[in-house]
């Protein structure tokens, strides 16, 4: 299931899954991401023990994003913006849970809940950040931090994160080296809210990590859902558009089609989707079903 906007019920980014052949560790996943986009230099971040730097990555990291910027907080956790961010003063916001995830004690963040929480640590540990740098391009940003144990060296974690515009897709390579108890997390929040109490439902994970193993995860592009919108007639029409994850009922993509009938759905789904084409071309009084097409993914 894709991560949704919790406010608008859109789908903002796909959901997180483990890739198979990973970097040696999270450091060169970001050597090797610097070399793919033909970053040559990057920008250190000094250490931070209790607070949160706003980051501007110059893209939307979210699918219809209108925000750029991003918040890195020392408490092991990255947070993404769908909505612009009103007020960037940064502050500590407290535990955070959700169903099925672990209670992170707390993270940096701005007023306003973002869309998307990455986090990586171990998450009742009061974190820092040590040896961060960060990079972007057009093609995308990439971030790379070790979390620690707030004042020490133990709690280690590290981790390396790309980000491609729009939804493209996010990567993240992370370790741990301090023994059992770190997780790689995803939280949705509702956007328009003021309350970081994290929302339930779709592309919120949470994996355990274990010490010494280099993990992988990554989210899909999105894919485009086209046709041809015709009325009863067979002439091309002007129709509300909606796809919907099948397995679920999710409201995954609308349009409007143009007056050649013409429509396209950018959307994140895997599986079978659920077109429905709106008619509104009937007489009054009658029940016409709307027209649904099935597509595989």
């Amino acid at each position: 299931m894709p991560l949704l906007d919790k406010y608008s019920g859109e789908p903002v980014l796909g959901d997180f899954a483990a890739v198979g052949s990973v970097p040696a560790s999270a450091l060169a996943a970001y050597d090797a991401w610097a070399a793919e986009l033909g970053i040559s230099n990057s920008t250190a971040i000094a250490t931070i023990d209790d607070g949160g730097l706003v980051l501007d990555l110059g893209l939307a990291p979210l699918k219809g994003g209108a925000e750029t910027r991003v918040v890195f907080s020392s408490e092991g956790a990255l947070c993404l913006y769908r909505a612009a961010i009103p007020n960037t003063t940064i502050a500590s916001r407290g535990a955070v849970s959700g169903t099925g995830l672990q209670t992170i004690a707390r993270f940096y963040g701005a007023a306003n809940p973002p869309a998307c929480l990455l986090s990586v640590k171990y998450p009742s540990v009061d974190g820092g950040c040590r040896d961060a740098k960060w990079a972007t391009s057009a093609a995308g940003a990439i971030l790379y931090t070790r979390w620690p144990h707030y004042g020490g060296s133990n709690n280690n974690v590290h981790a390396a994160i790309r980000i491609k515009p729009n939804g493209g897709g996010v990567s993240v390579v992370c370790h741990s080296e301090s023994g059992a108890g770190a997780y790689f997390q995803v939280f949705g929040f509702v956007e328009g809210s003021t309350s970081y109490a994290a929302g339930e439902g779709a592309g919120m994970i949470s994996v355990p990590l274990t010490s010494g193993t280099v993990y992988g995860f990554e989210t899909p592009p999105p894919v485009s859902l086209s046709g041809t919108v015709k009325d009863s007639t067979g002439t091309p029409a002007s129709r509300t558009v909606r796809a919907y994850l099948r397995s679920s009922g999710v409201l995954i993509g609308q349009t409007d089609s143009d007056a050649g009938g013409s429509y396209g759905i950018e959307t994140f789904a895997s599986g079978e989707v659920q077109v429905v084409f709106c008619a509104d071309d009937v007489a009054e009084g009658d029940v016409l079903n709307d027209i649904i097409h099935r597509v595989l993914l």
